[in-house]
């Protein structure tokens, strides 16, 4: 029986209105927004390929069997795993593809690859004709295509000063109102420039800095990759409907797994998570991740791009019966180098601290933490405890075992490098002895610093004398003015004694005194300048980097 199709109309007085389809003769929207959007997705659908027929035609030479061939715009798939935790540190994960059919044609029978990767892909079209652009020449004199006053009168050229600027023909002047103009569409039009994305590895250390080491080393992966890797071949054909969706499996395989409790963040939950090593032989594409243990749903998660051989550490919920306690004592600074850059004098040490993390189980099953340190990369650690390295958040951890309903410990030796800026003139010599004395300095450093120690001390002692001659002149000066004004008072007494005599021959002793000690505390300061000097070029002689340091001690 052909079925009968109705047509649901909403009336103008909000009433719905069913009739039957061949009883209607025009349907026509109203609004005049509506007609557009009809239209436009009439026009969108049209331009679909399965919706239009193409002729093709093949010149042939010979009978045989004929295979047409055509590409098809896909969605990406995307990739969902299964992880089964099981109790002996193993874990079934299985992968499941998300294959999307989004042509106008079922599939039947269809071999699927999977392409684990980011291929180039560009659209080049090739079925139009395309017509190159002749350059356009130009005779030496000024000629027109067209009468001077076919489109013009001379009042009218006259009147409004255009002249033959907008003519339509050729030469100086000549593209005029009817030319068209390729305006900023060059190579270099319009772009957009990505400088500022830096691609440098989290926590590096420059050239001018102290290098400790590299947490990250923790944990590198020994795997390797072929082409084959990249590329999944599901093992049996498909049949999927058009706009239509499936899951397909990938693979499924045991694994390396441990259940672990992670902390992140201080004064937080910690979180249940899994602890995952891709022991498979091809890399694991980003996906989602959903966990199963304990013969139900424990939670989900997201697993970036993971090549064979590395770790991940996956969280998908809160654990409640773990609490963390963290102590850190300072053990002091180790200076490790003294540079000259700029002319600022900068101490490079390292500062070392001893962290104690206890962790306290009220689950009756054993706890395995990893906790962050929330260390710089470039850190150095020493610990008896099982270190790792989480590279998706760039942070160091420290295993602690907890057993149930007891607690765990783990003991950490920290090192960070630091570094503080002195100026020359405000370092003293006494500084300069403390840094000789440390041997934990270069031997060629220590030595460097003895020469300026030397400079150092007679440019201090200099600047004393210089301050101790400007002090007794200031002092006789201040005595002079005294002397000075006693001698006016017993001249305007008009007494003449011994004491005239006596004074008088003071104010000539102070006047030669406050010349000679002005003379002291001028080639006093000549010294002073001269050994500070000689100061800054000993201290040249420091390494400006690191890496100048390296070279320095390596000779």
């Amino acid at each position: 029986v052909e079925p009968q199709w109705n047509l649901v109309v909403l009336d103008e007085d909000g009433s719905l209105r069913r009739m039957k389809t061949d009883e209607v003769e025009q349907v026509r929207p109203l609004e005049a927004g509506a007609a557009e959007r009809i239209e436009l997705a009439s026009s969108s659908l049209s331009r679909q390929g399965a919706q239009r027929n193409h002729d093709l035609s093949l010149a042939v030479e010979r009978s045989g069997r004929v295979e047409l061939g055509y590409v098809a715009e896909a969605p990406v798939w995307r990739t969902s795993y299964r992880v089964v935790l099981t109790d002996d540190g193993q874990a079934l994960m299985q992968a499941w593809a998300l294959v999307h059919n989004d042509t106008d044609e079922a599939w039947k029978d269809v071999q699927i690859e999977l392409a684990n990767g980011e291929p180039t892909s560009f659209l080049f079209p090739l079925a139009a004709p395309r017509y190159a652009r002749r350059e356009l020449r130009a005779p030496e004199v000024d000629l027109y295509t067209v009468p001077q006053l076919a489109l013009e009168t001379p009042d009218g050229m006259w009147a409004d000063g255009t002249g033959q600027a907008w003519g339509y023909g050729y030469g100086s002047g000549s593209i005029g109102a009817g030319g068209m103009g390729l305006v900023g569409r060059g190579a270099g039009g319009g772009g957009t420039a990505h400088g500022s994305i830096g691609l440098g590895q989290a926590g590096s250390v420059s050239g001018g800095s102290l290098e400790l080491g590299d947490l990250a080393d923790f944990a590198q992966a020994d795997g390797s990759e072929s082409e084959a890797q990249f590329v999944y071949h599901l093992r049996d054909p498909i049949d999927l409907e058009a706009h239509h969706s499936a899951l397909v499996p990938v693979f499924a395989q045991a694994v390396d797994a441990q259940s672990v409790t992670l902390f992140y963040e201080d004064g937080e939950s910690p979180m249940h998570g899994l602890r995952l090593v891709n022991s498979t032989p091809q890399s694991l594409p980003a996906g989602t991740v959903a966990l199963f243990a304990d013969g139900g749903f424990a939670g989900e998660a997201t697993l970036d791009r993971l090549k064979p051989g590395e770790p991940r550490y996956l969280s998908f919920g809160r654990d409640l019966d773990v609490e963390l306690s963290r102590e850190e004592k300072s053990l002091g600074e180790e200076r490790r180098e003294l540079l000259f850059i700029d002319g600022t004098l900068h101490e490079h040490y390292v500062d070392r601290t001893r962290i104690e993390i206890r962790i306290d189980n009220r689950a009756g099953r054993t706890r395995n933490a990893y906790v962050a340190l929330h260390l710089p990369r470039n850190a150095k650690i020493e610990s008896e405890a099982q270190l790792d390295w989480d590279p998706e958040r760039g942070e160091a951890l420290v295993r602690v075992e907890a057993p149930g309903r007891n607690h765990g410990v783990a003991e950490v030796t920290a090192g960070t490098a630091g570094s503080r800026a002195h100026s020359p003139a405000g370092t003293s010599a006494a500084t300069l002895e403390r840094w000789i004395e440390d041997d934990k300095l270069p031997a060629r450093t220590r030595e460097i610093l003895r020469r300026a120690l030397v400079e150092r001390k007679a440019s201090e002692a200099a600047r004393e004398a210089m301050a101790a001659a400007d002090l007794e002149r200031s002092e006789a000066l201040a005595e002079l003015e005294r002397r000075r004004a006693d001698l006016k008072a017993l001249a305007a007494s008009g007494q003449r004694s011994d004491a005239n005599k006596r004074t008088g021959k003071r104010v000539t002793e102070l006047e030669t005194e406050i010349e000679r000690l002005a003379a002291e505390a001028r080639r006093q300061g000549e010294i002073f300048a001269a050994r500070d000097v000689a100061y800054s070029k000993v201290l040249a002689e420091l390494p400006a980097s690191m890496r100048a340091a390296k070279r320095a001690s390596a000779d």
